[in-house]
């Protein structure tokens, strides 16, 4: 589904009228809701406006190099209750799923306040006043590039470093299959606009903390086979977490490592978000669909990278998931 030029008026014409901006992304958020972020609301500081980034979990380490100025805030409902009935409108990017903004959205959701939402995943209802949904692109931060562009805005180094970050991660380092051609020629022009193609995977990929290579480490040693070796999996305990000195946001690309193994089709990493909460990411190297497994139990995502977040235990999950993902190998 590619975006009309109505949909890009809308949103011009928000973002023209509008003067108070709070923008938010999903729980955990990725280098591609970062980079979102950050590289519109620097257009639209250039533009005058007040801009408000606000989430509900802290920033990853690896991405601290895209909050040079602080912007970044951890969402807290008492300190920025103000800063959330104050704004003209919300920017919501990257995510179409109430459930994973979880204590921002509540407060966005009980306000009049409009809301815009700048995605590109696939969507099973309306999310949002405004819409700007583009399940092709590589990422959402193809789609905010794409805006500027509509805008007659001008791509600054900080826009394209952020936008390089969206595209960069989200493509797997321009490898996964949503890697067009039009994807290349889009961060060639980020390049152009002062993005370091080199500076911004040291930044992103080679300062992995000791903590999370060890907890890696351990992962791979317990990694399991199904399906004559076509499916592997793994889970990782809050218990692990703990004794490595890792935290849930370290887990990031754990999920794509077992794409490297012949003969391996599709990759299932369970993680626990909580003692009452499971994180299930799917991965597939093409050859099978795995977003309508993760419907199947209230999830969703892209056709080859997908996932839900499931009420109770870890090992609860385990059986239901990978008979589901068996079905599909073999349906």
């Amino acid at each position: 589904m590619s975006i009309n030029k109505e949909s890009f008026e809308r949103v011009k014409e928000c973002l023209h009228h509008g003067q108070r901006f709070v923008l938010t992304t999903h729980v955990n958020p990725d280098g591609d809701g970062l980079g979102s972020e950050v590289g519109l609301a620097s257009y639209l500081r250039d533009l005058g406006k007040d801009v408000f980034i606000l989430n509900v979990s802290e920033l990853p380490d690896n991405y601290d190099f895209l909050n040079t100025d602080g912007a970044i805030k951890t969402y807290n409902g008492f300190i920025h209750r103000e800063t959330i009935l104050t704004a003209d409108y919300f920017l919501i990017l990257d995510i179409s799923d109430w459930n994973r903004l979880r204590d921002i959205g509540k407060e966005i959701r009980k306000t009049d306040i409009p809301k815009i939402c700048i995605d590109h995943h696939p969507q099973s209802g309306e999310f949002g006043d405004v819409q700007l949904i583009n399940d092709q692109a590589s990422s959402t931060g193809e789609i905010i590039y794409e805006l500027i562009k509509y805008c007659d805005g001008k791509i600054t180094p900080t826009i394209a470093t952020a936008l390089y970050t969206s595209i960069l991660t989200d493509t797997g380092s321009f490898k996964f299959s949503n890697t067009s051609a039009r994807v290349f020629r889009i961060a060639g022009d980020l390049v152009e606009c002062g993005a370091s193609s080199e500076e911004i995977y040291k930044l992103v990929y080679e300062r992995q903390s000791t903590n999370k290579v060890k907890l890696f480490a351990s992962i791979l040693n317990r990694l399991r086979f199904e399906e004559n070796g076509r499916v592997a999996w793994f889970t990782i305990s809050k218990e692990s977490m703990h004794s490595h000195g890792a935290k849930l946001s370290d887990t990031e690309g754990f999920a794509d490592y077992p794409r490297v193994i012949s003969g391996v089709e599709v990759i299932v990493m369970f993680s626990e978000a909580d003692k009452s909460r499971t994180k299930v990411s799917l991965r597939s190297k093409g050859n099978y669909v795995v977003n309508g497994v993760a419907r199947k139990f209230g999830g969703g995502g892209h056709q080859y990278a997908a996932g839900v977040l499931m009420e109770g235990s870890m090992h609860q999950h385990v059986k239901s998931i990978l008979s589901e993902v068996a079905l599909l190998l073999n349906g």
